[in-house]
């Protein structure tokens, strides 16, 4: 899958050289766009996926938003400030909002996102992704229960969190003729 094409937004283009400008001036380190390449392979075969279903999504808003999900990941370790937030103000700041919104929501959907969306894709795709390999929620959640689940509320916020992602993972995949057990072999194909 190529990467890092002109894609359009609201009227406002971001053309590859200004995506990858922006990993570079906020320092995204090279295993965080890595795993955000994966997501984007996930969450770009999703969109297409839903579209050839009847949903058409903005393909191009998939891709850089996944892309750019983690683009505050590294400051936000630093500043204790929330990444989702810190990047959706970075893109947002730079007349980028449909790219923001991906940005501030792909860790927790509002619940005006459980529905098929370009947000909800990568999100969901997100969910998908441990470092660099498709998994299932199952292992995802584990993972993460096991890096952040430090106490009580932390696991309580984990639980909640998987939980409707497993309620968007069946809005998503009960349009799809395959199942989300199906996915990784189905992009292998691609």
């Amino acid at each position: 899958m190529e990467f890092f094409r002109k894609l359009p937004n609201t009227g406002t283009e971001i053309t590859p050289q200004q995506t990858a400008e922006l990993l570079q001036e906020f320092e995204v380190p090279p295993h965080i766009i890595e795993h955000s390449k994966q997501v984007a392979e996930v969450a770009c075969f999703l969109a297409g996926e839903l579209s050839k279903a009847g949903y058409p999504l903005e393909r191009s808003l998939v891709e850089v938003g996944a892309l750019l999900h983690d683009i505050a990941k590294v400051a936000s370790l630093e500043t204790g400030e929330d990444h989702t937030s810190l990047g959706g103000a970075w893109l947002k700041e730079r007349g980028l909002y449909r790219v923001a919104d991906i940005i501030r929501y792909h860790v927790r959907l509002p619940d005006e996102e459980m529905r098929i969306s370009e947000v909800a894709v990568v999100n969901y795709a997100d969910k998908r992704v441990a470092e660099t390999a498709i998994v299932s929620l199952k292992e995802r959640s584990a993972g993460i229960m096991q890096r952040y689940g430090v106490d009580g509320s932390a696991r309580e916020w984990i639980v909640s969190t998987f939980s409707r992602i497993k309620k968007l993972e069946q809005i998503l995949f009960a349009h799809l003729p395959f199942g989300p057990d199906e996915l990784l072999a189905r992009i292998a194909r691609e």
